[in-house]
């Protein structure tokens, strides 16, 4: 593609563009700087990403290539970003890292496995802080699919 044609692109798609752009300022905000308990910021994030959504959908709805490269850009912010309005993922790889050491997740609760003298889990202590009080004293409740993806992941 030649700068001119590049050029001529941007200009005609310059609202789509420029509304793809505002989406990931506010994807990053919602990224890494929400506090779980800010709901109003929650909620008015949600509702402007909503809006910039539809307007995409609007100006663009023939222009699948569009949509998708925009889709993916806007994806690509969460690539380092810690899950900040849940965690479950805690748990995830603490059921991941219990696989790893050949220990069935299913048998015991977190709490109890945390006070077994000699219990040789990575990182145990602050992964049983992280998932909170109530994940820590119920069993697993992810299905072996999921177990497996997990231990994939703490490999």
């Amino acid at each position: 593609m030649s700068f001119s044609r590049f050029i001529t692109y941007v200009r005609l798609h310059r609202i789509p563009i420029l509304i793809g752009m505002a989406s990931a300022l506010l994807y990053m905000v919602f990224a890494y700087h929400l506090e779980r308990t800010d709901f109003i910021k929650l909620l008015c994030l949600y509702g402007a990403l909503f809006f910039f959504c539809a307007k995409l959908i609007q100006f663009e709805k023939w222009n699948f290539k569009f949509l998708l490269i925009t889709g993916i850009v806007l994806r690509l912010v969460f690539l380092w970003a810690v899950p900040n309005l849940s965690q479950d993922y805690f748990r995830f790889i603490w059921d991941g890292e219990l696989i790893l050491e050949g220990i069935n997740p299913y048998l015991q609760v977190p709490n109890e496995w945390i006070s077994t003298p000699g219990f040789g889990v990575q990182h145990a202590e602050g992964l049983h802080q992280g998932m909170g009080s109530l994940s820590a004293k119920h069993y697993s409740n992810y299905p072996p699919l999921n177990q497996w993806l997990f231990a994939m992941c703490a490999f």
